[in-house]
Protein backbone atom coordinates (compact mmCIF):
# COMPACT_ATOMS: atom_id res chain seq x y z
CA UNK A 1 0.00 0.00 0.00
CA UNK A 2 1.09 3.42 -0.15
CA UNK A 3 2.29 5.72 2.69
CA UNK A 4 4.04 8.98 3.19
CA UNK A 5 7.03 8.43 5.19
CA UNK A 6 9.10 11.39 6.55
CA UNK A 7 13.24 11.57 6.27
CA UNK A 8 13.52 14.71 7.42
CA UNK A 9 13.43 18.33 6.61
CA UNK A 10 11.44 19.02 3.24
CA UNK A 11 12.02 15.50 2.62
CA UNK A 12 8.60 13.64 2.62
CA UNK A 13 8.13 10.41 0.50
CA UNK A 14 5.44 8.29 -1.32
CA UNK A 15 6.22 4.76 -0.76
CA UNK A 16 4.57 1.45 -1.19
CA UNK A 17 5.11 -0.48 2.24
CA UNK A 18 4.15 -3.62 3.99
CA UNK A 19 0.36 -3.78 5.47
CA UNK A 20 0.70 -2.95 9.20
CA UNK A 21 0.42 -6.04 11.30
CA UNK A 22 -2.45 -6.77 13.56
CA UNK A 23 -2.53 -7.93 17.41
CA UNK A 24 -5.24 -9.32 18.91
CA UNK A 25 -6.82 -6.02 20.76
CA UNK A 26 -6.36 -3.90 17.14
CA UNK A 27 -8.33 -2.99 14.36
CA UNK A 28 -7.59 -2.11 10.34
CA UNK A 29 -8.42 1.54 8.90
CA UNK A 30 -9.41 2.36 5.89
CA UNK A 31 -8.69 5.88 5.74
CA UNK A 32 -10.67 8.67 4.81
CA UNK A 33 -8.24 10.92 5.42
CA UNK A 34 -5.77 12.58 6.99
CA UNK A 35 -5.14 15.96 7.61
CA UNK A 36 -2.11 18.22 7.42
CA UNK A 37 -1.29 19.90 11.38
CA UNK A 38 0.69 22.46 12.41
CA UNK A 39 2.98 20.03 14.14
CA UNK A 40 3.46 18.24 10.85
CA UNK A 41 4.30 21.71 9.39
CA UNK A 42 6.94 22.40 11.83
CA UNK A 43 8.76 18.57 11.04
CA UNK A 44 8.16 19.43 7.49
CA UNK A 45 9.97 22.85 7.26
CA UNK A 46 12.57 22.73 9.78
CA UNK A 47 12.59 19.58 11.30
CA UNK A 48 13.13 16.79 13.17
CA UNK A 49 12.16 18.53 15.94
CA UNK A 50 9.72 16.03 18.08
CA UNK A 51 10.86 12.90 15.42
CA UNK A 52 13.95 11.13 17.30
CA UNK A 53 14.60 8.69 14.27
CA UNK A 54 14.23 9.28 10.36
CA UNK A 55 12.30 7.99 8.15
CA UNK A 56 8.93 7.99 9.72
CA UNK A 57 5.73 7.64 8.56
CA UNK A 58 3.84 10.52 8.89
CA UNK A 59 0.56 12.05 9.84
CA UNK A 60 -1.59 12.11 12.67
CA UNK A 61 -5.01 13.65 12.64
CA UNK A 62 -6.70 10.78 10.80
CA UNK A 63 -9.89 8.38 10.80
CA UNK A 64 -11.50 6.26 8.63
CA UNK A 65 -13.56 2.99 8.07
CA UNK A 66 -12.57 -0.36 10.26
CA UNK A 67 -12.41 -3.22 7.67
CA UNK A 68 -10.89 -5.75 9.96
CA UNK A 69 -11.00 -6.25 14.00
CA UNK A 70 -8.34 -8.17 16.33
CA UNK A 71 -9.76 -11.45 17.87
CA UNK A 72 -10.24 -10.01 21.12
CA UNK A 73 -11.61 -6.58 20.46
CA UNK A 74 -15.68 -6.81 21.08
CA UNK A 75 -16.84 -2.69 21.53
CA UNK A 76 -16.15 -2.14 17.44
CA UNK A 77 -16.76 -4.12 14.62
CA UNK A 78 -16.05 -4.39 10.92
CA UNK A 79 -18.35 -1.11 8.90
CA UNK A 80 -17.56 0.84 11.96
CA UNK A 81 -16.18 4.84 11.16
CA UNK A 82 -13.96 6.25 13.77
CA UNK A 83 -11.54 9.12 14.78
CA UNK A 84 -8.25 7.82 15.84
CA UNK A 85 -6.73 9.65 18.97
CA UNK A 86 -2.72 9.30 17.93
CA UNK A 87 -1.07 9.51 21.46
CA UNK A 88 -0.37 6.14 23.41
CA UNK A 89 0.91 6.53 26.67
CA UNK A 90 3.35 4.32 28.62
CA UNK A 91 0.58 3.86 31.31
CA UNK A 92 3.74 3.71 34.19
CA UNK A 93 4.19 6.85 35.04
CA UNK A 94 2.76 9.62 37.36
CA UNK A 95 1.28 11.58 34.77
CA UNK A 96 -0.45 8.62 33.27
CA UNK A 97 -1.59 7.33 36.80
CA UNK A 98 -3.52 11.14 36.86
CA UNK A 99 -4.80 10.40 33.55
CA UNK A 100 -2.27 12.96 31.77
CA UNK A 101 -1.40 10.92 28.78
CA UNK A 102 -0.94 14.05 27.16
CA UNK A 103 2.12 14.51 29.50
CA UNK A 104 3.19 10.75 29.80
CA UNK A 105 7.46 10.98 30.19
CA UNK A 106 7.43 8.24 27.44
CA UNK A 107 4.71 8.33 24.87
CA UNK A 108 4.18 7.10 21.61
CA UNK A 109 3.28 9.42 18.91
CA UNK A 110 1.20 8.21 16.04
CA UNK A 111 2.55 9.80 12.81
CA UNK A 112 5.45 10.65 14.64
CA UNK A 113 7.84 8.12 17.28
CA UNK A 114 5.23 5.30 15.78
CA UNK A 115 5.79 2.78 13.83
CA UNK A 116 2.62 3.57 11.78
CA UNK A 117 1.09 6.96 10.63
CA UNK A 118 -2.31 8.15 8.82
CA UNK A 119 -0.71 9.18 5.37
CA UNK A 120 -1.42 5.91 4.23
CA UNK A 121 -4.60 4.16 2.60
CA UNK A 122 -4.64 1.97 5.51
CA UNK A 123 -3.30 1.81 9.24
CA UNK A 124 -3.55 -0.43 12.17
CA UNK A 125 -3.66 0.56 15.73
CA UNK A 126 -5.01 -0.20 19.14
CA UNK A 127 -8.56 -0.33 19.56
CA UNK A 128 -8.66 1.51 22.35
CA UNK A 129 -7.46 4.64 19.86
CA UNK A 130 -10.13 4.08 17.95
CA UNK A 131 -13.20 6.42 18.65
CA UNK A 132 -16.71 5.19 17.36
CA UNK A 133 -18.51 8.42 15.53
CA UNK A 134 -21.77 8.70 16.08
CA UNK A 135 -24.36 8.15 13.32
CA UNK A 136 -25.09 11.51 13.30
CA UNK A 137 -21.36 12.51 12.41
CA UNK A 138 -20.59 11.60 8.99
CA UNK A 139 -16.94 10.05 8.15
CA UNK A 140 -15.62 12.96 6.34
CA UNK A 141 -15.04 14.85 9.95
CA UNK A 142 -12.91 11.98 11.40
CA UNK A 143 -9.78 13.89 10.15
CA UNK A 144 -10.98 17.11 12.08
CA UNK A 145 -11.70 15.51 15.62
CA UNK A 146 -8.54 15.60 16.49
CA UNK A 147 -7.17 19.01 16.20
CA UNK A 148 -11.12 19.88 17.21
CA UNK A 149 -9.95 17.98 20.87
CA UNK A 150 -6.59 20.17 20.66
CA UNK A 151 -8.88 23.57 20.42
CA UNK A 152 -11.97 22.47 23.24
CA UNK A 153 -9.37 21.23 25.80
CA UNK A 154 -7.17 24.70 25.38
CA UNK A 155 -10.80 26.24 26.17
CA UNK A 156 -10.76 24.17 28.74
CA UNK A 157 -7.16 25.29 30.71
CA UNK A 158 -8.25 28.73 29.81
CA UNK A 159 -11.77 27.83 32.15
CA UNK A 160 -13.69 30.32 29.40
CA UNK A 161 -17.42 30.33 30.49
CA UNK A 162 -20.43 31.43 28.88
CA UNK A 163 -19.75 35.59 28.45
CA UNK A 164 -16.33 35.98 29.00
CA UNK A 165 -14.14 37.38 26.58
CA UNK A 166 -11.86 35.38 24.99
CA UNK A 167 -8.74 36.86 22.61
CA UNK A 168 -7.42 34.21 19.86
CA UNK A 169 -4.10 35.51 17.98
CA UNK A 170 -3.53 33.09 15.06
CA UNK A 171 -5.77 31.79 13.22
CA UNK A 172 -4.37 28.67 11.99
CA UNK A 173 -6.23 25.14 11.99
CA UNK A 174 -6.00 24.99 15.99
CA UNK A 175 -6.56 28.66 16.54
CA UNK A 176 -9.58 27.70 14.30
CA UNK A 177 -10.19 24.66 16.30
CA UNK A 178 -10.32 27.07 19.96
CA UNK A 179 -12.80 29.75 17.68
CA UNK A 180 -15.40 27.13 17.11
CA UNK A 181 -15.37 25.59 20.84
CA UNK A 182 -15.24 29.28 21.85
CA UNK A 183 -18.26 29.70 20.34
CA UNK A 184 -20.28 26.91 21.57
CA UNK A 185 -18.85 27.41 25.07
CA UNK A 186 -20.72 31.12 25.07
CA UNK A 187 -17.65 33.31 25.23
CA UNK A 188 -17.52 37.21 23.11
CA UNK A 189 -14.46 36.10 20.59
CA UNK A 190 -11.57 38.26 19.83
CA UNK A 191 -9.24 37.44 16.52
CA UNK A 192 -5.78 38.63 15.84
CA UNK A 193 -4.53 37.43 12.51
CA UNK A 194 -2.67 39.26 9.94
CA UNK A 195 -3.55 36.66 6.49
CA UNK A 196 -6.99 37.94 5.04
CA UNK A 197 -7.87 34.04 3.75
CA UNK A 198 -7.97 32.88 8.06
CA UNK A 199 -9.40 35.98 8.65
CA UNK A 200 -11.85 35.11 6.01
CA UNK A 201 -12.67 31.59 7.18
CA UNK A 202 -12.52 32.91 10.92
CA UNK A 203 -15.54 35.72 9.58
CA UNK A 204 -17.73 32.42 8.25
CA UNK A 205 -17.20 30.34 11.99
CA UNK A 206 -18.22 33.65 13.88
CA UNK A 207 -16.21 36.35 15.75
CA UNK A 208 -17.28 39.10 17.42
CA UNK A 209 -14.30 41.39 16.86
CA UNK A 210 -11.48 40.84 14.17
CA UNK A 211 -8.21 42.90 14.18
CA UNK A 212 -5.96 42.80 11.57
CA UNK A 213 -2.13 43.67 12.96
CA UNK A 214 -0.68 44.94 9.95
CA UNK A 215 -3.13 47.26 9.90
CA UNK A 216 -4.44 48.54 13.42
CA UNK A 217 -2.63 48.28 17.02
CA UNK A 218 -4.33 45.04 18.45
CA UNK A 219 -3.45 46.34 22.02
CA UNK A 220 -5.01 49.35 20.95
CA UNK A 221 -8.03 47.94 19.46
CA UNK A 222 -8.97 45.36 21.95
CA UNK A 223 -8.59 47.75 25.05
CA UNK A 224 -10.85 50.14 23.44
CA UNK A 225 -13.21 46.67 22.34
CA UNK A 226 -13.13 45.22 26.20
CA UNK A 227 -13.63 46.26 29.57
CA UNK A 228 -9.91 45.69 30.80
CA UNK A 229 -8.58 43.27 28.53
CA UNK A 230 -9.73 39.62 27.87
CA UNK A 231 -10.91 37.49 30.67
CA UNK A 232 -8.73 34.91 28.40
CA UNK A 233 -5.90 34.74 25.68
CA UNK A 234 -4.93 32.34 23.29
CA UNK A 235 -1.60 32.82 21.99
CA UNK A 236 -1.29 30.17 18.79
CA UNK A 237 0.81 32.18 16.11
CA UNK A 238 4.21 30.93 17.45
CA UNK A 239 5.46 34.01 17.73
CA UNK A 240 7.36 36.52 19.81
CA UNK A 241 4.93 39.62 18.87
CA UNK A 242 1.64 37.73 19.31
CA UNK A 243 2.84 36.76 23.13
CA UNK A 244 3.75 40.03 23.97
CA UNK A 245 0.36 41.53 22.40
CA UNK A 246 -1.68 38.77 24.45
CA UNK A 247 -0.01 39.74 27.90
CA UNK A 248 -0.72 43.46 26.74
CA UNK A 249 -4.41 42.77 26.22
CA UNK A 250 -4.77 40.49 29.04
CA UNK A 251 -6.82 41.69 32.01
CA UNK A 252 -5.56 41.61 35.30
CA UNK A 253 -6.38 38.21 37.20
CA UNK A 254 -7.04 36.22 33.25
CA UNK A 255 -5.52 33.27 31.81
CA UNK A 256 -2.98 33.78 29.35
CA UNK A 257 -3.49 30.28 27.74
CA UNK A 258 -0.32 29.29 25.32
CA UNK A 259 -0.44 27.06 22.50
CA UNK A 260 1.35 27.40 19.80
CA UNK A 261 4.85 25.39 19.04
CA UNK A 262 7.43 28.40 18.62
CA UNK A 263 10.80 27.78 15.94
CA UNK A 264 12.41 30.67 17.68
CA UNK A 265 13.31 31.87 21.40
CA UNK A 266 10.70 34.82 22.88
CA UNK A 267 12.65 37.49 24.60
CA UNK A 268 9.76 38.69 27.30
CA UNK A 269 9.98 40.68 30.57
CA UNK A 270 7.36 38.57 32.31
CA UNK A 271 6.55 41.60 34.99
CA UNK A 272 2.97 41.84 33.57
CA UNK A 273 2.64 38.36 35.31
CA UNK A 274 3.27 39.10 38.70
CA UNK A 275 2.03 42.56 39.02
CA UNK A 276 -1.50 41.86 36.84
CA UNK A 277 -1.74 38.65 38.43
CA UNK A 278 -2.00 36.87 35.19
CA UNK A 279 -1.96 33.41 35.43
CA UNK A 280 0.19 31.40 32.31
CA UNK A 281 -1.09 28.00 30.94
CA UNK A 282 0.19 25.54 28.36
CA UNK A 283 -1.30 23.24 26.43
CA UNK A 284 -0.53 20.38 25.01
CA UNK A 285 -2.72 17.84 23.43
CA UNK A 286 -5.35 16.68 25.27
CA UNK A 287 -5.61 14.32 28.61
CA UNK A 288 -6.18 10.83 27.83
CA UNK A 289 -7.00 7.58 30.41
CA UNK A 290 -4.81 4.93 31.34
CA UNK A 291 -5.05 1.91 30.03
CA UNK A 292 -7.62 2.20 27.87
CA UNK A 293 -6.14 4.99 26.02
CA UNK A 294 -9.45 7.14 25.72
CA UNK A 295 -9.71 10.67 25.59
CA UNK A 296 -13.01 12.23 27.00
CA UNK A 297 -12.25 15.37 24.44
CA UNK A 298 -12.31 13.27 21.63
CA UNK A 299 -16.24 11.87 23.03
CA UNK A 300 -17.14 16.04 23.83
CA UNK A 301 -15.91 17.15 20.37
CA UNK A 302 -18.44 14.42 18.35
CA UNK A 303 -21.28 14.84 21.25
CA UNK A 304 -21.00 18.55 19.63
CA UNK A 305 -21.06 17.82 15.97
CA UNK A 306 -23.38 15.61 16.45
CA UNK A 307 -25.56 17.81 18.19
CA UNK A 308 -25.25 21.05 16.01
CA UNK A 309 -23.40 22.92 18.51
CA UNK A 310 -20.12 22.50 15.98
CA UNK A 311 -20.14 22.81 12.03
CA UNK A 312 -16.33 21.48 11.06
CA UNK A 313 -17.03 22.34 7.68
CA UNK A 314 -15.38 25.60 7.50
CA UNK A 315 -12.45 24.45 9.00
CA UNK A 316 -11.41 22.59 5.81
CA UNK A 317 -9.95 24.63 2.58
CA UNK A 318 -8.89 21.80 0.66
CA UNK A 319 -8.73 18.07 -0.18
CA UNK A 320 -5.84 16.53 -1.98
CA UNK A 321 -4.51 13.24 -2.49
CA UNK A 322 -1.68 11.52 -1.13
CA UNK A 323 0.58 11.80 -4.50
CA UNK A 324 0.21 16.00 -3.49
CA UNK A 325 1.18 15.96 0.16
CA UNK A 326 4.42 17.93 -0.58
CA UNK A 327 2.00 20.80 -2.70
CA UNK A 328 -0.56 20.55 0.35
CA UNK A 329 2.76 21.40 2.84
CA UNK A 330 3.99 23.99 0.57
CA UNK A 331 0.84 26.12 0.55
CA UNK A 332 0.07 25.65 4.13
CA UNK A 333 3.65 26.96 4.78
CA UNK A 334 5.58 28.69 2.06
CA UNK A 335 2.24 30.03 0.42
CA UNK A 336 -0.22 30.23 3.09
CA UNK A 337 -2.73 29.89 0.78
CA UNK A 338 -4.99 27.07 3.13
CA UNK A 339 -5.59 26.52 6.65
CA UNK A 340 -6.64 23.21 7.02
CA UNK A 341 -5.92 20.46 4.35
CA UNK A 342 -7.00 16.85 3.93
CA UNK A 343 -5.07 14.53 2.54
CA UNK A 344 -6.93 11.79 1.09
CA UNK A 345 -5.12 8.28 0.16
Amino acid sequence: MKAAKYYGKEDLRIEEVEEDDMGPNDVRIEVEACGICGTDLHEYAAGPIMIPETPVRFGHEFGGTIIEVGAEVSALEAGDNVSVNPIRPCNECTYCEQGLGNLCDRPVYIGFTSSVGGFAERIAVAAGAAHKMPDEVPVKYASLIEPLANGYYATTVGEVGAGDTAVVFGAGPIGQSIILCLNAAGATVVLVEPLEARREIAADIGVDLMVDPTETDPVERINEFTDGGGDVTFEVAGVEAAFEAALAVTKKRGTLTHVALAEEEYSILPNPLTMQEISLKGVWGYPVAPQSGRSEHFERVLNMIASGKIDPDPLVTSRIGLDDIDQGFQALGEEKTDVKILVKP
